[in-house]
């Protein structure tokens, strides 16, 4: 009985939705193009005019380096090393700076994040248009 009640808690605990974290108030939301230690290419991952005006040449993505001790979180809330971060190119991430400006955690988004990263950014436009 007591297996079965462990096997049953792990499951649960399992099945806990990625979604239900709570990512950290200070972190910015960017587009992960590429990564490769110590560099991760980012972009805003939205349409851009310019991009297609020039057929590509011109991208507003930019590199940023990665702390040695870089925190890397996966969609499940599990930690990552770096070298497993380039299979993840092409998601969204959130992502903290240190005061040198080097990325010392990395958040892979899952889709509810995403949406809702989308959702407050729309609602931001909103209310600060309305003030202009």
């Amino acid at each position: 009985m007591k297996r079965f009640v462990s096997i049953l808690a792990l499951g649960l605990a399992l099945a806990l939705p990625a979604w239900a974290r709570e990512l950290p108030k200070d972190m910015e939301v960017a587009y992960m193009k590429a990564a490769e230690f110590p560099t991760v290419q980012l972009s805003s991952g939205g349409f851009s005019w310019v991009k297609l005006l020039t057929l590509g040449l011109a991208d507003s993505s930019q590199p940023y380096q990665m702390t040695v001790g870089v925190r890397i979180r996966n969609q499940n809330h599990t930690f990552i090393t770096h070298g497993a971060l380039p299979q993840y190119s092409g998601n969204f991430i959130a992502f903290k700076r240190n005061n040198l400006n080097q990325i010392q955690e990395i958040w892979l988004l899952n889709d509810y994040e995403v949406d809702a990263f989308r959702q407050k950014a729309a609602e931001y436009e909103r209310t600060h248009a309305a003030q202009r």
